[in-house]
């Protein structure tokens, strides 16, 4: 999740460009950018901020809905990296293919769904 108060803060008091926020935070210019329109937008909400307002908080206002944590589907089986680490050392021509289309099918005999190769 972003620091939203941090932004607002480079951005207001110390009058930073998006493009060095950015590269301070680690997320793209036009994350930093759009998110301080959506700031400028906003109605319920100025700078300074309200003592106390949290990161959920600015988030609630200014996109009307808190700020997910996205993490990885857990529908999906995960695989047995170890296993498939351990495969392509003591197997001569073990491929990653091979290994993945063996999760492919366990995946399907166990009912469950499979990462394609490239997320594998």
């Amino acid at each position: 999740m972003l620091d939203y108060k941090d932004i607002l803060n480079k951005h207001y008091v110390l009058h930073l460009s998006a493009r060095e926020i950015s590269r301070q935070a680690g997320v793209s210019k036009s994350g930093i950018l759009k998110f301080i329109r959506a700031f400028e937008l906003c109605n319920a909400l100025d700078f300074p901020l309200p003592p106390g307002i949290t990161n959920a908080g600015i988030a609630q206002k200014v996109y009307g809905k808190s700020a997910k944590v996205r993490s990885r589907d857990e529908s999906y089986e995960y695989p047995d990296y170890q296993q498939v680490h351990r495969l392509m050392n003591e197997r001569k021509n073990m491929t990653l293919q091979v290994c993945w289309a063996r999760y492919c099918r366990r995946c399907q005999d166990e009912g469950k769904k499979s990462y394609q190769y490239r997320q594998f």
